[in-house]
């Protein structure tokens, strides 16, 4: 039976965890739930996935896929392979449905184990990158206005006597990393690049629409002084790759195309006020419409 792969891909987007199943992440999963869950990847795709599409090459696509973006993109990258039977593919979907869900349940007692064996796995991922859901269509996000301009941010005046309204991250805490601030402004530069570093970065398409809606919630305006100078403290520490060497490659909000992000506080504006990054063909075609 011929795989729809429009239907798959619905699925596993209406299924998909928040983080990326790479091999680390897996490894983590199994070390906190006693489950064998690589050897189970590998029994029911790595293993037929050759016999399935005829040739040993697939297998070793499937693997590279695997180990570079994780299982969700590695089954639906199955629409480049020769027609594959359709109860592998079921198979497939059904394994990360499965492995989503235990992910989910566990996710929080993985990022505050303090099982060694964990926080290698962790510590894996954070120095490899770990980028977002970067090849499924992406929902366009809430579109924000600056209708009194963008501002330049610049760094703010210290408040004599600041005392800390947020609580410091626990894994601040524990290496006595956390920084003398200032002003709120400070604690949310610290507040949010510590929930990046040791949390998870959600990648180029989340972190910064993350970011806004943090900055929001503490009333700071994004396109403001105080706002422009977090999200240009945060782009420094995307491009110093503080979050880990991950992919500037995203899909267009607009065409679904991948194309290469160059992250600065002029992009990253943009994309906060187009609800979500946009290629530049997409941006001439619709500059040529205005």
């Amino acid at each position: 039976m011929e795989t729809d792969y429009e239907t798959l891909h619905k699925r596993l987007a209406d299924a998909r965890c928040p983080y990326k199943l790479y091999p680390a992440r897996l490894r983590a999963l199994e070390i906190v739930t006693g489950e064998r869950l690589l050897p189970e990847v590998e029994e029911t795709i790595t293993m037929r996935v050759a016999l399935a599409a005829g040739d040993r090459g697939w297998k070793l696509q499937f693997k590279r896929d695997f180990e570079t973006y994780g299982l969700l993109e590695a089954i639906l990258y199955f629409h480049s392979y020769p027609s594959l039977p359709g109860d592998f593919v079921e198979a497939a979907c059904g394994l990360y449905e499965r492995l989503a869900t235990l992910y989910i349940e566990h996710h929080q007692e993985i990022v505050t184990s303090d099982d060694p064996r964990v926080c290698v796995q962790l510590e894996l991922l954070r120095r490899f990158g770990d980028s977002s859901l970067h090849s499924l269509p992406q929902h366009r996000r809430q579109r924000r206005s600056a209708p009194n301009g963008i501002a330049i941010g610049e760094p703010p005046h210290p408040v004599p006597g600041y005392r800390r309204t947020l609580p410091v991250h626990p894994d601040l805490s524990t290496i006595g990393m956390a920084d003398v601030v200032y002003c709120l402004p400070d604690e949310l530069v610290e507040l949010l690049a510590a929930g990046f570093m040791f949390d998870g970065f959600p990648g180029l398409q989340g972190a910064f629409f993350d970011a806004a809606d943090t900055l929001e919630e503490h009333g700071i305006d994004v396109f403001g002084s105080d706002g422009q100078f977090v999200i240009g403290k945060l782009v420094d520490y995307v491009n110093e790759e503080m979050f880990g060497d991950f992919e500037r490659w995203v899909p267009c909000i607009e065409c679904g195309e991948e194309f290469m992000v160059t992250v600065s506080v002029e992009s990253v504006n943009d994309s906060l006020l187009d609800g979500g990054w946009t290629c530049d063909d997409c941006k001439a075609g619709a500059a040529e419409q205005r």
